[in-house]
């Protein structure tokens, strides 16, 4: 009798966040990514929402390999909890391993001992009874990819997350070619995630927003305070570009915005200019018209960064009358409430905030 091959979503499907899905055949299970989910606003005393790992907890021995698909949070920020209770290798690119890596030492200490495998972004690889096939697509982060997962039953196409763009801030582009080569042969299924999909037309490129940035940056009175996802590094290389462009030099709030900086730099997915960063002791005594400041918090998370500056008690930073802030990301859906009122607090406090609508 033929054995099935079984697909489980965990998490991810029908929600934002907590991605998480495996493939089951035989008595072996492939992992793709391990996120976590921003709580709901009825979800009080919660900080993060996990996927529920009951059903692998049942077979943890048939666990062959997990594989990340890039480096966002909601792909990667269930793995150490995950790892607490099942062990199993990891496969991914250079840059999601290094930020999974440093993420594992902070959660694990020396419990950390998964092993990693580096992934081309063009490379196949073989876990258990599936060979996976690497597709490089576009994404808010550099190293993404979708995977073309060949198993006994046929070939699965899972896209991760993408858009189409073919003049990204960082990396190549989508190799929409090696998709439809690893398509012609047919595919089982498509397994197709992509925020906004129901909404006729195209995202547009990352480069859309530089003429807004310029101008945000050659305006305004005294400092810019940009906040955006810790993992959005073409985002981040942008703002660095035309800080510098404006001399401006820039400084980072926010332990994981600085620990991505520093892992997107040493391994060259960031360039900076020589004297364009500067840590946050220095920029504090620069003139504001000199400063612009990296943070995160652009889901009005309370303890983050940004937040704190609304609400008076970051230690570094008060929000001033001739600061700029910008928002430089959509709310996710659930967390309306919480940038609301981070908004109005920073207007409070006299600071022009610019945000999407």
């Amino acid at each position: 009798m033929a054995q099935q091959l079984r697909f489980i979503p965990l998490g991810g499907l029908g929600d934002i966040g907590r991605n998480m899905n495996i493939f089951e055949y035989g008595r072996n299970i492939l992992i793709v990514d391990a996120g976590v989910m921003f709580p709901e606003s009825d979800m009080l005393g919660i900080d993060l929402v996990i996927p529920n790992f009951e059903y692998l907890r049942q077979r943890k021995d048939w666990v062959r390999g997990i594989v990340i698909t890039h480096g966002h949070e909601d792909h990667t920020g269930a793995l150490p909890y995950l790892l607490k209770e099942i062990q199993a290798p990891i496969y991914s690119t250079k840059l999601v391993l290094a930020l999974i890596d440093r993420k594992l030492k902070e959660r694990l200490g020396a419990r950390h001992k998964t092993e990693m495998h580096e992934v081309t972004p063009e490379g196949s690889f073989r876990i258990g009874p599936f060979e996976v096939h690497a597709i490089p697509l576009s994404h808010s982060i550099p190293d993404s990819m979708a995977l073309a997962i060949d198993t006994p039953a046929g070939r699965i196409i899972h896209s991760g997350d993408f858009k189409i763009d073919f003049t990204p801030g960082s990396g190549e582009g989508p190799s929409l070619a090696r998709l439809a080569a690893l398509s012609a042969d047919g595919v089982l299924a498509l397994l197709s995630d992509s925020t906004g999909a129901e909404k006729v037309g195209f995202t547009p490129s990352e480069k859309t927003i530089e003429p807004a940035f310029d101008r945000i940056m050659r305006e305004a009175p005294g400092r810019v305070i940009v906040a955006s996802f810790a993992s959005q590094l073409s985002r981040i290389q942008l703002i660095v570009d035309i800080s510098h462009r404006y001399g401006r030099k820039v400084a980072i709030a926010g332990r994981s915005m600085e620990q991505n900086f520093e892992i997107a730099r040493r391994l060259g997915y960031i360039q900076v200019p020589k004297g364009a960063f500067v840590r946050m002791e220095t920029a504090k005594k620069l003139p504001p018209k000199q400063v612009t400041l990296l943070t995160t918090g652009s889901q009005g998370q309370p303890e983050a960064a940004l937040a704190r500056m609304a609400a008076g008690r970051h230690r570094d930073i008060t929000v001033r009358d001739d600061d700029t802030v910008v928002i430089s990301a959509h709310p996710i859906p659930g967390n309306e409430e919480e940038v609301g009122r981070m908004i109005n607090r920073l207007i409070e406090r006299g600071a022009e905030v610019i945000y999407p609508l």
